[in-house]
């Protein structure tokens, strides 16, 4: 469940991430994100549950985080401005 919580497109840390089972997340976002999530498919693997959507705001494709790795995805990593793509 890591890359559900870390790298979905439905939630966002609210709360210090303590090293906890949820990462700083609510529980209750969480369970919203799968929930979403069991709608979306990955468009690189064809399976559901994907909760990684691309950044582009005209793009709907959704992949599993694993996927959009294989994928050759973009990862920013924008610690000065807290954006992580």
């Amino acid at each position: 469940m890591p890359d559900l919580q870390l790298y979905s497109s439905g939630i966002i840390c609210e709360n210090s991430p303590d090293f906890d089972d949820l990462f700083g997340f609510s529980a209750e976002d969480v369970k919203l994100e799968a929930k979403r999530g069991s709608r979306l498919k990955c468009d690189h693997c064809g399976k559901s549950r994907a909760t990684v959507g691309c950044e582009v705001r005209r793009c709907t494709k959704s992949f599993h985080y694993p996927c959009a790795v294989q994928g050759g995805a973009e990862h920013v990593d924008d610690e000065t401005n807290g954006k992580f793509t």
